[in-house]
């Protein structure tokens, strides 16, 4: 199985994207994602630009799978600034 996330940040803000892919259980979601038990990927742009990741999962186990996303925009001036 092949995971491919890609997006386009057309914002004047830095953009931060985390994905969690896990069986059998939902991944927490809180102020960040825990994944644990699962896959993980973070994407991260700054404006007017594309972030891609791709993860290969060679055999996938049979069962639920649930993934989450979460995303944060940051004051491009101030990263530590959400906005």
């Amino acid at each position: 199985m092949l995971l491919f996330f890609s997006f386009q940040n057309n914002t004047k803000y830095y953009v931060n994207v985390t994905v969690c892919l896990e069986k059998d259980s939902i991944p927490v979601l809180g102020s960040h994602v825990l994944c644990d038990h699962g896959i993980a990927m973070t994407l991260s742009s700054v404006k007017n630009e594309t972030a891609s990741a791709i993860k290969f999962i060679p055999y996938p186990r049979s069962g639920s799978w649930y993934i989450v996303m979460q995303s944060y925009c940051y004051n491009i001036d101030n990263a530590t600034q959400k906005v």
